[in-house]
C-alpha cells in the first residue's frame, strides 16, 4: 500500500510535469520554427514567416528536401490517426521517425554537412542540432548538381518526389528520370541536282 507521503510525492510529480510540459512543448516549437526559417532564407523563399505556421511548416521543409509535401502531411496525419490500431498502429507509428531521419539526412546533404555523423547527432539530439545550425554563420543551401539526389528519387519517382509549385519557394528537385533517348533520326537525303533544260 502506499503510504500519504508516496502519494504526495507523486502528485507532486504530476503537478510538476503539467507545469513544465507546455514550456518544452513551446520552446521546441519556436526551435523549429527558426530553423526552418532559415532553410527557408538560405533557399530563397520569398517569405520564410510561413515557418511559424505549425504543420505547414513542416510540409515547406519536406519541400525543401525534394520530398513532396503531400507524402508529409500524409505521413503525419495518418500516423496520428491509425497509431492506436492494435499491432499495426506500432508499425504506422514508426513512419514519422523514419520519415524524420530521411528529412535530417537530405538537410544535412543540403547543407554540405557529414551524412553518417551529422545525421547521428541530429536524430538523437535533435533540438541541439538545430540549434547548432542556427548559430552557425556562412551556410550555403546546394540544389540540383551540388547534392546527389534523395535516395527514393529514381526508385519510387512520382509519388515521393517533389513535383509541386508553390508561389514563392524555389523549386528543388530534379526531373523525372525518362526512358531511353531515341537515336537521333538520319537526315533525309539531299535532293539530286537538277540539270537545267537543254536550250531551244
Amino acid at each position: 500500500m502506499y503510504s500519504n507521503s508516496d502519494a504526495g510525492a507523486l502528485l507532486g510529480l504530476l503537478i510538476f510535469w503539467l507545469a513544465i510540459f507546455p514550456i518544452i512543448a513551446i520552446i521546441g516549437y519556436v526551435v523549429s520554427a527558426l530553423f526552418i526559417r532559415k532553410l527557408l532564407v538560405l533557399a530563397g523563399a520569398q517569405n520564410p514567416n510561413l515557418a511559424w505556421v505549425p504543420v505547414f511548416n513542416g510540409m515547406l521543409w519536406a519541400k525543401l528536401l525534394d520530398l513532396n509535401p503531400w507524402v508529409y502531411l500524409i505521413v503525419v496525419a495518418g500516423s496520428g490517426i491509425l497509431s492506436g490500431i492494435p499491432v499495426l498502429g506500432w508499425i504506422i507509428a514508426l513512419l514519422p521517425l523514419a520519415l524524420f531521419i530521411l528529412m535530417v539526412l537530405r538537410t544535412n546533404q543540403k547543407l554540405g554537412k557529414d551524412p553518417v555523423g551529422w545525421t547521428i547527432f541530429g536524430v538523437l539530439l535533435s533540438f541541439i542540432w538545430m540549434i547548432v545550425l542556427l548559430a552557425q554563420g556562412g551556410l550555403s543551401w546546394r540544389t540540383g548538381p551540388q547534392v546527389l539526389p534523395a535516395p527514393f528519387w529514381h526508385k519510387w519517382g512520382a509519388f515521393f518526389h517533389d513535383s509541386t509549385t508553390w508561389a514563392g519557394v524555389p523549386y528543388q528537385g530534379y526531373p523525372i528520370p525518362q526512358g531511353p533517348a531515341a537515336p537521333p533520326q538520319a537526315p533525309p537525303p539531299a535532293a539530286p541536282p537538277q540539270t537545267p533544260p537543254p536550250a531551244v
